[in-house]
């Protein structure tokens, strides 16, 4: 009879992790920043301050002048579907100092509850796990998203859990409600109609329209809302290629940057959708991700935290082979994506191109994303990419 030293083992796979690499690169960066910070004698400061929960205050005071039957959308900072005030009245029964400061844990909550449930979802090992839950402790779009208090851990809570779920109904009511707060995932409708899932995007559709019947007298507000904030543009607190665009092709005059990044947007996605006929859009859905988080021509940071899901997937079909070039290319602008601009912004920039150059790091890393994700492999169920 054969002994224990007579058996051969089974032959094994080695598992690579690319999560911590990612987590001790932006950790050395708050590693840095602190350094600089001794020696200049001021800073780090990662999110410009006005109040705590900016953002937040905007939602919850449309839900009190809704209340009033005033217009919520006359102050001016309101651009989210009227339905998206019924975050303000969820939180309308306690003060602003008390509702401001739930909401911060909420979001914190969202975010790592989701990001718990992709890993799970994505069969992620323990060390690449816990390292994309340290990535987010140390990513700007986090500190961007919690500190001016935005829907965007809302967002990528129901997007998370909404594909997450075999039930299409439970998924087309996910997809409706995140398109109700945030017109940016009514891309994931058009997905759906490329996959053919003709049930779930109409549903969504109908969720959306259901969630508009109170708010229904507000649409021509929010129609002219959204309008006049497309004729707004800035170069800082912008992650969208729109200002690298802009920073490289201002000399041409014009809107033409406006145009060739429309068309280079637009011409992306289509690759996209193209290269995406298979695969299960229960797990390929963060893919499409880089483009929600491009357009239009001002994302403020809080968006970028949706970036997470799509290096969990990458990380999750890297355990048991070689990383691809697409998948490179889109960690290299996640990577950038967490550059603290504002805060190397109050050491390094002395001139109003200075402070340009750096906020388009940020930029330049959606861009990298945008252009790598193109080519991402279908992705299977628990299938190896080839």
């Amino acid at each position: 009879m054969p002994t224990e030293a007579d058996v051969e083992p089974l032959p094994t796979r080695r598992t690579h992790e690319i999560l911590p690499i990612i987590f001790w690169a932006l950790f050395l960066q708050l590693f840095l920043l602190i350094a600089v910070s001794f020696v200049m004698q001021f800073g780090p400061l990662f999110v410009t301050r006005f109040i705590f929960g900016l953002d937040f205050a905007d939602f919850y005071n449309a839900a009190g002048d809704w209340l009033a039957g005033m217009d919520p959308y006359a102050r001016g900072r309101l651009y989210t579907p009227p339905s998206s005030i019924l975050v303000g009245l969820a939180f309308h029964w306690t003060s602003f100092a008390i509702a401001r400061l739930l909401f911060f844990f909420i979001n914190i909550a969202l975010v790592y509850a989701s990001l718990r449930a992709l890993s799970r979802q994505f069969q992620l090992t323990r060390a690449n796990e816990s390292a994309l839950l340290g990535i987010t402790a140390v990513f700007y779009p986090f500190y961007f998203l919690v500190e001016r208090g935005n829907l965007d851990g809302i967002m990528l809570a129901l997007l998370v859990f909404g594909f997450r779920s075999r039930n299409s109904l439970f998924r087309a009511g996910m997809v409706g409600a995140s398109l109700a707060v945030k017109v940016y995932t009514g891309l994931m409708v058009l997905v759906l109609l490329r996959k053919r899932s003709w049930k779930v995007a109409g549903l969504a559709v109908l969720v959306v329209l259901l969630l508009q019947v109170p708010f229904a007298a507000l649409a021509p507000n929010f129609i002219q809302a959204v309008s006049g904030r497309s004729e707004l543009f800035r170069m800082d607190e912008n992650i969208s290629p729109a200002a690298l665009f802009k920073l490289v092709l201002f000399a041409a005059g014009g809107d033409f940057w406006k145009l060739a990044f429309l068309l280079t947007w637009a011409a992306t996605l289509l690759v996209r959708l193209l290269h995406a006929g298979g695969g299960d859009l229960r797990e390929t859905w963060p893919t499409f991700v880089p483009w929600m988080i491009s357009f239009p021509i001002v994302v403020y940071p809080y968006s970028g935290v949706l970036a997470l899901s799509l290096v969990a997937l990458i990380a999750a079909h890297a355990q048991q082979r070689k990383i691809l070039n697409s998948e490179a290319v889109v960690l290299i602008g996640f990577g950038l994506l967490g550059f603290q601009a504002i805060a190397w912004t109050a050491f390094g920039a002395r001139s109003a191109l200075a402070l340009v150059l750096i906020h388009s790091i940020c930029s330049l890393g959606t861009l990298l994303m945008l252009l790598g994700a193109c080519w991402l492999p279908q992705y299977g169920n628990n299938a190896e990419a080839s």
